[in-house]
């Protein structure tokens, strides 16, 4: 095996290598910074200068006549339906702490507050479920926090807010006589901490099969605290198990997070998941630490994780080494945002067999390193109707430290776009990943392939028209004694909103695909051409009543192996039916049929899927159903599986002056038969869902 530089050289050759780009990408904004500061002294020194600052201040709040108010981007909700989710959006200066959602109904004194969540663009957001209101009509404003002070918005509130008003197609539920006011929850005791959970034990089961103990549990700790500039954030989730997975324990810590934020800077530890691009590193989550700062022109993001998941509470933050992966990124938005740039580069170890899920092959078993940097980079132009980027990336990578190998260095390129017009929508991607190139940062990764990819939709109102082409090739450097499989793939779809009611959805999917490799005397070569129909209509009758129909059929042939050549169709009949607030009602209906166009065999299922709620005492007692049934006739022989499920629910805070709790009585029931085997299960269990 080659010998590499140690582990220490490579963290601090990649710290002096950030700390470098990040002054090189910083120097020009702070002589901007001091150019906008020196450009505004002048201006405060002229009377009528001040005289426009001091109005344009007021008109956002009058209480911060020594500080300019922050520039707040927000369109207030005026109407919503009853029933749905509406989304509250902000848009903030990288300075803002936090943002707080006050609301009231009517019959309520105080209001009520929600805390925003802020996205990675500075927008904070809330989805806000309006079924939780008793009326059509409720007020709101925003309490925004940002160095040290509250901002109001509207800047008189709570004197005056914003009104939004409602409309249902139905009458809303009355509250009823009976029901605890608002005043009595506030009243409740609550922990520092906000605590939610499910307990669930085993108490029968009747079976052929051996007794195991099913008893589980879950339990969530979590809590966000806002003081002066800093928001904290803690979270956490405990699993108990009765029967746990082999070599795991009963109980586990499942999710483990701190973070502290503070302005444009964000340092978090525990499980986290980094996401950077597609070449270096992405929806990799593990446990570890990292560090983000962004003023949304600046952008730094360092991460120190696991590249493997470790057991129960084992590793806090700093990674187990040999099984570290470090990274980061630096970025600069230019021109006006119409440009940005960034440096991601990834280096670390891994080593599989310390991992939580081993598998039983050894192709995954061997420990490896690599590097990967990559360079990704956007434009928007035409007033962001046209947006173009790109990634070009470089990775060494060992994937056997066994070997005597080594590490091996390969390319990958992403370029791509797209162009938004009217109803005109066009995007073209190309994408090349070389065969050798790899990125530790991943698990799995497909490389040795090239593709061309390209869609177009056009929206036409009520109609949408789109399609879209994809060629992909593997093998990309030719070499005669490996597969390569080309793949071509072209679809077009059409969807009629036909009414606020009625829709109807149509497509057709075309797809062929070849393998071949060149053995010497004999050439291997393996096809397939497939068509596929899809369709689908539903209808919105009302609020109490929705019906959906879908269908598919695809027909699958082959030249080099007609065996293989078969058709297949698929029909699903469902819809819900609610009768006001006692009885919801959700069933489903389905048809299967395969067929073997060399053979002749068929295979048929039938199946159907039906849930219902019945709320026996409204806000106490509540009744779910659930039950499924399959029957498959295969050539083999034919089979049956029942599925039946019954929970009786008790809600209980209409009895306790302390959190919410819900009690379960759970029944489950199942039943398969197939030929030379049948058996019967039936469990009863008790479960308590618990938050306070």
């Amino acid at each position: 095996m080659k010998e590499s530089p140690p582990a220490k050289n490579n963290q601090i050759l990649f710290l002096i290598f950030f700390l470098l780009l990040l002054l090189i990408f910083h120097v020009p904004s702070l002589l901007s910074q001091n150019q906008q500061a020196t450009s505004q002294a002048a201006q405060q020194s002229s009377p009528q200068a001040n005289q426009q600052t001091s109005s344009q201040t007021s008109q956002q709040s009058p209480q911060t006549n020594q500080e300019p108010s922050p520039e707040i981007q927000h369109t207030p909700i005026s109407s919503f339906e009853y029933g749905t989710v509406i989304s509250i959006a902000a848009q903030m200066p990288p300075e803002v702490g936090s943002v707080l959602f006050l609301f009231r109904h009517e019959g309520i004194p105080d209001f009520q507050a929600r805390i925003m969540e802020k996205a990675k663009d500075n927008t904070y957001f809330l989805d806000f479920d309006t079924s939780v209101l008793p009326g059509l009509e409720f007020e709101y404003y925003l309490i925004v926090h940002i160095q040290g002070r509250d901002i109001y918005f509207p800047q008189d509130a709570p004197t005056n807010t914003y009104k939004v008003s409602g409309q249902s197609q139905e009458p809303i539920p009355d509250i009823p006589s009976d029901f605890p006011p608002p005043e009595e929850e506030a009243k409740k005791f609550r922990l520092p901490i906000e605590v939610t959970g499910s307990l669930q034990a085993q108490l029968k089961k009747d079976s052929s099969q051996p007794q195991q103990n099913n008893s589980t549990a879950n339990v969530r700790l979590f809590k966000t605290h806002n003081t002066g500039n800093y928001a904290i954030n803690f979270d956490s989730n405990f699993n108990f198990a009765g029967q746990p997975v082999e070599g795991n324990n009963n109980v586990d810590l499942s999710n483990l997070i701190l973070s502290v934020n503070r302005g444009n800077h964000t340092l978090r530890a525990g499980d986290i998941t980094v996401n950077e691009s597609e070449y270096t590193v992405y929806g990799l989550g593990r446990r570890g630490v990292d560090y983000s700062f962004n003023n949304q022109k600046t952008s730094v993001h360092v991460f120190n994780i696991n590249a493997q998941e470790p057991k129960g509470f084992s590793g806090f933050g700093i990674p187990r080494q040999g099984i570290s992966i470090l990274g980061g990124t630096v970025g600069q938005n230019l021109f006006n945002d119409a440009y940005s740039l960034k440096l991601i580069y990834v280096t670390g170890k891994d080593d599989p067999q310390k991992g939580v899920n081993v598998g039983a092959s050894d192709l995954f078993f061997n420990s490896r390193k690599g590097n990967v940097i990559s360079l990704f980079q956007e434009a928007r132009l035409f007033q962001n109707r046209m947006l173009i980027n790109a990634e070009i990336a470089h990775s060494n990578y060992d994937d056997n430290l066994a070997d005597e190998k080594g590490t091996t260095p390969d390319n990958a390129l992403k370029i791509g776009g797209s162009y938004a017009h009217g109803i005109l929508f066009i995007g073209v991607n190309y994408s090349y990943i070389g065969k050798d190139f790899n990125s530790i940062g991943y698990q799995y990764f497909t490389n040795n392939r090239k593709g061309l990819q390209t869609n177009i939709s056009l929206n036409l109102g009520k109609v949408t028209i789109s399609g879209g082409y994809n060629n992909a090739t593997d093998n990309v450097e030719n070499v005669p004694s490996e597969y390569t499989t080309q793949s071509q793939d072209g679809n077009l779809n059409v969807m009629w909103n036909i009414s606020q009611k009625f829709s109807l959805n149509v497509g057709y999917r075309r797809n062929k695909q070849d393998t071949s490799i060149d053995e010497g005397e004999n050439i291997f070569n393996q096809d397939s051409l497939s068509n596929e129909f899809t369709s689908s209509f539903s209808m919105y009758l009302s609020e109490a009543l929705n019906l959906s129909f879908s269908a598919t059929y695809s027909d699958l042939d082959s030249q080099n192996f007609p065996q293989n050549s078969s058709s297949n169709l698929t029909m699903n009949l469902g819809g819900t039916w609610r009768l006001g607030q006692i009885l919801i009602l959700s069933p489903n209906f389905g048809y299967t049929e395969a067929k073997n166009k060399f053979s002749n065999e068929k295979m048929q299922s039938y199946n159907t899927f039906l849930t219902s709620e019945i709320f026996v005492w409204p806000q106490v007692i509540s009744l779910t159903l659930t039950g499924s049934y399959m029957n498959n006739k295969i050539p083999g022989g034919d089979s049956e599986n029942l599925a039946l499920s019954g929970n009786i629910n008790f809600h209980l805070n209409r009895f306790l002056n302390f959190g919410n709790f819900i009690l379960t009585l759970r029944g489950d029931y199942s039943e398969v038969k197939m030929p030379g085997f049948s058996d019967s299960i039936f469990t009863s269990l008790l479960q308590l869902d618990f938050q306070f």
